[in-house]
C-alpha cells in the first residue's frame, strides 16, 4: 500500500526530485510531443503510458500532469502523449490503431521498456479507447496493468446518457455535436460549427468573459435556431441522431469503440475507478465492465468514489474510508505495473 499512499500524497503536494522534459518521438512515421517524467534517483524502471482525455488543454492538462508527476514520484517512468485527434476532440476509430502502434514502439525500445512491457493510465472516453486497443492479442502481451478512470462500457448507452440525461454535462454533449455535424444535413453551415466549438472552448477553459454571446450574435438565424433547439429540445436531439444513425462512420464507432462485448478478450489486470456522481459517463458503465470480468474470472478491481467527479479531484469533507478505497484501487494497479 506504500506506493498508492505516496501517490495520493503526491497529488495533494507535488513530489520532489522529479525530472520533467518534453521530447518528440517518431513512431510509425508520425511525430509525437511527449511529456516525460522520471525520478532523479531512478535508472531502470517500469513505464506508465498516460493517454489524456478529451480536454481543451490537451496533453498539457494540469490534472493529467499532476498524476503523471505523482506516478514518477513513486518510482515509474511516465510518458504523457499528445495524440492529434484527442487533442482536437475528434472521435476517430483510427486512434485505436494509433494507440496500438505507440504501445508496440515503446515496448520495442529498451530505454522505455527494458522488460518489453508498459502499463497504461487513461481517463474517460480515452480509457474506453485504450481498452479497445488492448483487445488485440499482440498488444495484451505487452501491457502489464491498465487503470481506467471514468470509462464507458457501451458507446450507445453512454451517448444516450450524454444527450438526454437532464444533469449530463454540456461540454461532452457539445463534443458529440461537433463530431456528428459533418455527417448531418447541417454539415455545410460554417457558423453553426463555430458556435459549437466556441461553446466547447468557453466551457473547457472556464472563460470568465465568454466568446459565445458575440459569436452567436454574428451567426445566421438558421444557425441560431439549430443551436437553440440542440440545447433546449430532447426531441430535436433524438431526430438529429436518428437522421445520421445509418451513416457508415457512426456504425464504425459503435463496432470499434464498443468495449463491453470485447472485455473478455483482455487478459491484462484492469483497475476501474469511477466518480460516484460523474455527470459525463455514469458509474454503471465501469460497474458493468467489472462485473463482466469477475463473472469471467478475469483480473479486475472496481472503486466507486466520491473523491472524483469527471476528472476533477475533491479533497474536502471526505471520509477516511474513501481514501482507503482509492488507495486499494491504485495498489491493485501498481501490483501488476512491473517490469
Amino acid at each position: 500500500m506504500f506506493k498508492s499512499t505516496k501517490l495520493l500524497i503526491g497529488l495533494l503536494k507535488s513530489p520532489k526530485g522529479i525530472v520533467s522534459k518534453t521530447t518528440c518521438l517518431l513512431i510509425n512515421k508520425q511525430h509525437y510531443q511527449v511529456k516525460h517524467y522520471t525520478k532523479k534517483t531512478k535508472n531502470e524502471c517500469h513505464t506508465i503510458l498516460v493517454i489524456g482525455g478529451f480536454s481543451v488543454h490537451g496533453y498539457k492538462d494540469v490534472r493529467l500532469n499532476n498524476i503523471a508527476k505523482s506516478f514518477a514520484g513513486v518510482g515509474y517512468r511516465v510518458l504523457v502523449f499528445s495524440i492529434s485527434d484527442i487533442e482536437n476532440l475528434v472521435i476517430n476509430t483510427d486512434t485505436i490503431y494509433e494507440v496500438r502502434e505507440i504501445i508496440k514502439a515503446l515496448c520495442d525500445e529498451y530505454y522505455f521498456s527494458s522488460g518489453g512491457k508498459v502499463s497504461i493510465f487513461a481517463p474517460s472516453f480515452s480509457a474506453g479507447l485504450v481498452l479497445a486497443a488492448c483487445t488485440d492479442t499482440q498488444i495484451q502481451s505487452r501491457v502489464s496493468s491498465i487503470c481506467c478512470i471514468g470509462t464507458y462500457a457501451n458507446l450507445e448507452t453512454t451517448f444516450e446518457y450524454i444527450l438526454f440525461e437532464e444533469n449530463a454535462d454540456d461540454y461532452a454533449r457539445n463534443i458529440l455535436f461537433k463530431n456528428m455535424l459533418p455527417y448531418s444535413k447541417y454539415s455545410t453551415i460554417q457558423d453553426l460549427k463555430l458556435i459549437v466549438e466556441t461553446a466547447i472552448y468557453d466551457n473547457g477553459f472556464k472563460r470568465f468573459v465568454k466568446d459565445l454571446p458575440q459569436v452567436y450574435k454574428n451567426a445566421s438565424k438558421q444557425s441560431q435556431e439549430i443551436w437553440n433547439k440542440w440545447n433546449d429540445s430532447k426531441d430535436f436531439r433524438k431526430e438529429f441522431i436518428k437522421s445520421i444513425s445509418n451513416e457508415k462512420v457512426l456504425q464504425n464507432w459503435k463496432s470499434e469503440f464498443d468495449v463491453f462485448t470485447k472485455i473478455k478478450q483482455i487478459k491484462t489486470p484492469i483497475t476501474f475507478i469511477h466518480g460516484s456522481k460523474d455527470d459525463v459517463i455514469p458509474k454503471t458503465e465501469s460497474m458493468q465492465l467489472h462485473q463482466e470480468r469477475k463473472a469471467l474470472g478475469l483480473p479486475s478491481h472496481l472503486c466507486i468514489t466520491n473523491l472524483i467527479s469527471h476528472g476533477d479531484t475533491k479533497s474536502s469533507s471526505i471520509s477516511t474510508i474513501e481514501y482507503i478505497n482509492i488507495t486499494k484501487a491504485f495498489n491493485y494497479f501498481f501490483n501488476y505495473a512491473k517490469l
